[in-house]
């Protein structure tokens, strides 16, 4: 018995020694977090709100809101660019869509928000367009394809921004959106269907905040 014992104990001692022996197996690489590169949203099709009036034969799409208060927005968390003044940044063609400020790419179904500034230059394919901050009169009147537009400043929002109206006068009726900041509009065929879209951008620099919206007619894509 003792000596089944005195093997026991040696057995155990010899095993322990072995655990501590044994070197512990760490990785040589570390390991990446995984972390988001991009940031998707997508689009409110046919918006109606207070602020707008639609009786032409055109739908109005919300693309993006960041705009606290307007047309149901609020800001927009991890959405930042590295511009000091968006109200004067330019839209960018790039690839089958559309860049702002290196970072937002708007497609034809959604808009994806890159973290990191895209490789594009500063001045490659720019949009062009009708910028209200840019312009600096209390009313800005255009023409584009299919139609006529007047922008008309209605109130001072912060420093760098005002609210806008904007009539936007179709061969079939009117659009006009009410109280949007520092407006800006362009065309652009988007969707690839032959036809222009109308864009309005709203944007201030003070919060960065932005909304995207697209007319588009209602037999589109």
């Amino acid at each position: 018995m003792r000596t089944y014992i005195y093997i026991l104990i040696v057995f155990l001692l010899v095993t322990c020694n072995n655990h501590k022996s044994k070197p512990i197996d760490i990785p040589n690489k570390k390991v990446a977090k995984q972390v988001d590169s991009i940031l998707t949203f997508s689009y409110t099709l046919n918006i109606h709100d207070s602020n707008i009036i639609n009786t032409s034969d055109r739908r109005i799409d919300l693309l993006y809101n960041g705009v606290e208060g307007f047309l149901n927005g609020k800001e927009v968390r991890g959405v930042r660019f590295h511009y000091e003044w968006i109200v004067v940044a330019p839209i960018q063609k790039y690839k089958n869509g559309l860049l702002f400020i290196k970072r937002l790419f708007i497609t034809p179904n959604k808009i994806i928000f890159y973290k990191k500034d895209l490789n594009i230059g500063d001045s490659v394919d720019w949009i062009k367009d009708i910028n209200y901050y840019r312009i600096e009169k209390k009313i800005i009147k255009f023409r584009f394809e299919g139609g006529n537009g007047i922008i008309r400043y209605v109130s001072q929002s912060c420093n760098d921004a005002d609210f806008t109206n904007v009539q936007l006068y179709y061969n079939k009726g009117i659009i006009e959106i009410k109280n949007i900041i520092n407006v800006t509009f362009f065309e652009y065929d988007l969707d690839n269907d032959g036809q222009n879209e109308q864009y309005l951008l709203g944007r201030r620099s003070c919060s960065q905040e932005l909304v995207i919206l697209r007319i588009i007619k209602t037999n589109s894509k």
